[in-house]
């Protein structure tokens, strides 16, 4: 993701800032993607630990239905089979 979307959006405009704000996921922690975070001369902002849904709105609102959704939908594709 971060090569093939994230840096081919800034990669021809050299003077722009750049944040990307995540989670505590753990792919968030893992030196390879801040390293290439870094070589992208992104500066990163973690959300600190059980702040994601005050900070997040959408991660609680919008993603929280749709995995609901997905998890039911796999539970009863492996109930019919």
């Amino acid at each position: 993701w971060l090569n093939k979307v994230l840096h081919p959006i800034f990669q021809n405009n050299k003077r722009v800032k750049r944040l990307l704000i995540v989670d505590q996921a753990p792919p968030h922690n893992m030196n390879s993607f801040n390293s290439e975070l870094s070589k992208m001369k992104f500066e990163l902002l973690k959300i600190p630990e059980k702040l994601t849904t005050e900070l997040q709105p959408v991660d609680l609102g919008i993603n929280s239905a749709f995995k609901k959704r997905l998890l039911t939908s796999y539970t009863n594709k492996i109930i019919q089979n």
